[in-house]
């Protein structure tokens, strides 16, 4: 058995099945922007929505996970920005 990581699993749809992922980046960026004030502190809780952890000191800013409803946001200070983003169309 091999074990598939999320890299590989999307490289594989983007490239071997031919799926643009352009408008997945451009509703997540939409999303960032609309909710960008709503910032989670480290270490801290949230209800609901999603959490996009984006790498602040990079320029431009990089997303580099989204976390789950629930999640505890564990990043501490490695220069990322938590953002909170409501379950608009969000599906867990």
């Amino acid at each position: 058995m091999v074990d598939i990581s999320d890299h590989a699993l999307v490289r594989f749809i983007e490239r071997y099945k031919g799926v643009s992922l352009d408008d997945y980046r451009k509703e997540m960026t939409a999303a960032i922007e609309r909710h960008k004030s709503d910032q989670v502190a480290p270490g801290g809780t949230y209800e609901d929505g999603f959490l996009f952890v984006v790498q602040a000191m990079t320029v431009p800013p990089r997303v580099v996970t989204v976390l789950p409803p629930n999640w505890r946001a564990k990043h501490k200070d490695f220069g990322c920005e938590l953002v909170r983003v409501p379950p608009e169309r969000a599906v867990a």
